[in-house]
C-alpha cells in the first residue's frame, strides 16, 4: 500500500486510500506533507490540516508528526480536540501559528468560527479514518464546514480501513479527478504547487522520474520507477510461495 501510494501522494494527487488497520496509511500522509513543505515555510501560516474523529487518534497522529519531523526544526505542529478548555488553544494560535494542524473536526471548526484558526492558505486537507467521520450526520456536516473554509486548489487525501458503497460517492465529492486502482483511488493531475524539495533523499534518478510523471497528464503502467528490476528466477519464488503458502 505504501508503495503505491506514497509516490502519489508525494506529487500532490488526490488520494482516497482504503487498507486495512496496521498496515501503515498514517505513515503515508505524514511523509507525503513533510516532503512538500517548502523550504521555507511562511510564518502564520497554516500548511496541512489533518482531521480525525477521535482525540486518541489525533494525538497518535501528532506524534508521528513529531518523531518524522525530528530533524525539521521549522516544522511546528500542534493538535487540537475536545476535552481541553479552549481558552488553551485560542493563546496557542494567538503565539504560534503551527505550519501543520491535527485535530477533531469540532473544535477545530469552533476555533474556524472565532477566527483563531485561519485557513486561508492551506495546501493539503486530510481525513484519517474517513468513514468514521462521514458515516455519523453531525460530523460529516462539521467536516464540510471545514472544507468550505479551504481553498479550492489544494491536495485533498482520505484514508479508511473500510469503506462501505454509501460512503465512497461521499469521499469522491471532496476531490478531483479520482481514478480506481485496485482498493487505491489516485487522482490523474498532480497539484500545480508540488515538488519533492529534497531531491538527494531520494537520488537523482528518482526525482526526474517524479518530474516526468508531473508532466504528464495520466499515471500508466509505463511510468515504471527507475530501480533495476530484481534477480532471480521466477521458478524460484513460485516454489518459496508454494512450500510456505500450500
Amino acid at each position: 500500500m505504501q508503495q503505491e501510494c506514497i509516490p502519489q501522494a508525494a506529487l500532490g494527487m488526490d488520494i482516497i486510500c482504503q487498507a486495512k488497520s496496521g498496515m501503515g496509511k498514517t505513515a503515508v500522509f505524514v511523509l507525503a506533507v513533510l516532503q512538500q513543505l517548502p523550504k521555507e515555510i511562511p510564518e502564520g501560516q497554516v500548511d496541512t490540516l489533518v482531521l480525525c474523529h477521535t482525540r486518541e487518534l489525533a494525538y497518535q497522529i501528532c506524534q508521528e508528526f513529531l518523531r518524522f519531523s525530528k530533524y525539521l526544526p521549522e516544522v511546528k505542529v500542534k493538535v487540537f480536540f475536545g476535552g481541553i478548555a479552549i481558552e488553551q488553544h485560542r493563546k496557542l494560535l494567538q503565539t504560534e501559528v503551527p505550519n501543520i494542524v491535527v485535530g477533531t473536526p469540532g473544535r477545530v471548526l469552533a476555533l474556524i468560527n472565532e477566527k483563531k484558526l485561519k485557513l486561508d492558505g492551506l495546501k493539503r486537507f486530510v481525513l484519517d479514518e474517513c468513514d468514521q467521520m462521514l458515516e455519523k450526520l453531525d460530523m460529516r456536516r462539521d467536516v464540510q464546514q471545514i472544507f468550505k473554509q479551504t481553498p479550492h486548489e489544494k491536495q485533498v487525501m482520505m484514508f479508511s480501513a473500510t469503506l462501505s458503497k454509501e460512503i465512497r460517492p461521499v469521499c469522491r465529492k471532496f476531490t478531483q479527478h479520482v481514478r480506481t486502482h485496485n482498493r487505491t483511488f489516485f487522482s490523474l493531475l498532480p497539484s500545480a504547487t508540488t515538488r519533492l524539495i529534497a531531491p538527494n533523499l531520494l537520488g537523482d534518478e528518482f526525482q526526474a522520474w517524479l518530474d516526468s510523471l508531473s508532466s504528464s497528464t495520466s499515471v500508466g503502467r509505463d511510468c515504471a520507477p527507475p530501480y533495476p528490476r530484481r534477480s532471480g528466477s521466477p521458478h524460484f519464488f513460485l516454489f518459496v510461495f508454494l512450500f510456505f503458502f500450500l
